[in-house]
């Protein structure tokens, strides 16, 4: 049920990053909280290992390949918002002058 508001959201946030329509409100506030619970998410696949290296039964194989994409999935979140500084990448830049 939650997903269905995201599924909305999704076509609206393309449009806007395309420049089809006004950016979206809280853009950038969104997008570093969807961040923030990959990366909280991910972070769990450490003491799993960890415990897993040591012999300790922590579960499911599946739950450790979850956290382990999930981590990765939150990496290229931060690369991609370390890359959005604000500027529009489609805008035309004129070249430097040699």
């Amino acid at each position: 049920m939650a997903s269905l508001p995201l599924s909305a959201w999704r076509p609206w946030a393309a449009a806007a990053q395309a420049g089809r329509t006004r950016p979206l409100p809280w853009q950038r506030r969104i997008y570093t909280t969807v961040t923030a619970v990959y990366l909280a998410r991910g972070i769990a696949v450490l003491p799993q290992l960890g415990l897993r290296a040591l012999g300790v039964d922590v579960g499911p194989t599946r739950e450790i390949v979850f956290s382990a994409v999930a981590l990765g999935l939150g990496i290229l979140h931060v690369a991609g918002l370390g890359r959005s500084d604000g500027d529009d990448p489609h805008r035309h830049r004129p070249a430097l002058a040699s």
